[in-house]
């Protein structure tokens, strides 16, 4: 919680504390309800909830939508807030992800691992999974 506060006041003109906090969860997501009792069966769709008093809902969606999603959230926030700015995280390369070809720099990459002794599939991967990050491990 500190290391989400702390990166959460580095944006804000207040800043937040743990007494703010009125709830938590980690390592699950919240599916939509369903009569159905096969997991596999789960509506994967995500929606944004607006309980009455305002709080608001992440409920399904996929790890593979995560950003998009959280750039919808970020934007009704806003809205009801009356910031009429839209969310521009969506669009920004994610700070591990490589800069120019990315076809040349993954052929590359795979080139490095084979040096390593890493098959392959491994290193496609290891390079999809930790973008630039991955060039670090081989240094």
């Amino acid at each position: 919680m500190e290391y989400l506060l702390d990166a959460a006041n580095r944006y804000l003109k207040t800043a937040w504390c743990r007494k703010y906090v009125i709830g938590s969860y980690a390592g699950l997501r919240v599916m939509k309800r369903s009569d159905d009792l096969s997991p596999s069966a789960l509506s994967r769709d995500w929606e944004l909830k607006t309980l009455n008093n305002g709080l608001r809902c992440s409920v399904g969606g996929k790890v593979t939508s995560a950003r998009e999603d959280a750039c919808a959230i970020v934007d009704a926030v806003c809205a009801s807030l009356g910031v009429s700015k839209a969310c521009e995280s969506g669009a920004r390369a994610l700070s591990w992800a490589p800069q120019g070809g990315f076809e040349a720099w993954m052929a590359e990459g795979v080139g490095r691992a084979r040096r390593f002794g890493i098959d392959d599939e491994a290193a496609l991967w290891l390079l999809r999974r930790h973008g630039l990050r991955s060039e670090q491990a081989s240094r």
